[in-house]
């Protein structure tokens, strides 16, 4: 391990599309003590070759090619193979701003008890441009509790707003038998419950793209996949100590559970998940429910959501975790870099 530099580890399959900006906004950093690792996870595209453009001319950038096994496989391996004394985990379609590292460095200098800084993050969709939605900051209280019952409730955390220490994100690598679902949550959820110690800063430095793959993602399954990592911790001491912020957890997942099978049209599953939800929900989870299941009869996701995203952009009227959403003006470099 080498003091004082940061990996970048970057999982990618079939991601050409992006790679390059993603490989950019790693290079224009103001830290520049770094290495990226590409994990080529068996991509079929010209992955390789647009890495390749970039390690020709800069010896930092190390490319891994395996068979393809999903984001948290690859991920482990560029562990593996870092050497630097923090991790940064970057997707092959999202961005770091210039000073996300230095940035995140001085939060270490600042608090050196903590194991894991994480910022801010906004989001970019082709339609929506720029925005903020819910906060990355954790809440106050345990963390281990927040990461469990509140991650994308009440605040989300992408796997690129976190810098971590090393070691403490290689004695808690990333859980394979999850696949693509909810192998992050799961993830922070070990951490958090392990005692590490967590610094929030308010910064916006990293941005996520939603693309046509993030778009279509399996919402059921990472739902499904979410409550099964809640049922792992039902019998915790915290979680029994906890029962009422658990319960409120478990039916705001499960209630989502049944709406993102209608989201995907698979009425069947969906009523059968919302029959058993009902009786614990509140009465506005079993207006969400029936809400969707009626709206995904007539017209198609992208129309609802589309109709959501107007609502929320153009009124005064948010609900849930769409009141916290708000353009976001990004820098010129990042414009110039994502819309070129």
């Amino acid at each position: 391990m080498t003091a004082g530099l940061v990996s970048v580890i970057i999982p990618s399959y079939n991601g050409e599309e992006f790679l390059e900006a993603a490989l950019k906004s790693v290079q224009w950093q103001t830290y520049q003590y770094w290495e990226c690792i590409l994990v080529d996870d068996g991509s079929t595209d010209d992955t390789a070759l647009v890495f390749a453009s970039f390690a020709k001319t800069d010896s930092r950038f190390r490319y891994h090619r395996k068979e393809n096994a999903g984001p948290a496989a690859a991920r482990n391996t560029g562990i593996e193979f870092a050497q630097g004394e923090f991790i940064q985990f970057l997707d092959d379609d999202d961005i770091l701003l210039e000073e996300r590292l230095e940035r995140c460095l001085h939060e270490f200098r600042l608090h050196p008890e903590a194991e894991i800084v994480n910022s801010e993050y906004v989001c970019y969709s082709n339609s929506e441009g720029f925005y903020r939605s819910l906060p990355s900051r954790i809440p106050d209280g345990d963390t281990f509790i927040a990461f469990l019952c509140d991650q994308n409730r009440t605040f989300a955390t992408p796997v690129h707003s976190f810098l971590f220490k090393k070691e403490i994100i290689e004695s808690n690598k990333f859980d394979t038998s999850l696949g693509s679902h909810a192998e992050d949550v799961e993830c922070w959820v070990r951490i958090a419950e392990s005692g590490a110690r967590f610094q929030s800063f308010d910064d916006v430095q990293v941005i996520y793209r939603f693309t046509r793959d993030s778009l279509t993602q399996d919402e059921a399954k990472l739902l499904a996949t979410k409550v099964t990592v809640l049922n792992r911790y039902v019998n915790h001491p915290k979680v029994i100590l906890h029962h009422d912020h658990f319960r409120d957890a478990m039916n705001y997942f499960q209630e989502h559970y049944a709406i993102g099978c209608f989201m995907k049209r698979d009425f069947r599953n969906g009523l059968k998940a919302m029959r058993e939800q009902f009786p614990d929900s509140s009465w506005k989870g079993r207006i969400k429910m029936i809400g969707w299941f009626v709206s995904m009869i007539f017209v198609s996701r992208r129309t609802v959501e589309a109709t959501r995203a107007w609502i929320v952009s153009h009124t005064p009227f948010k609900w849930g975790g769409w009141k916290y959403y708000r353009r976001w003006t990004p820098p010129e470099s990042v414009r110039r870099l994502m819309l070129s």
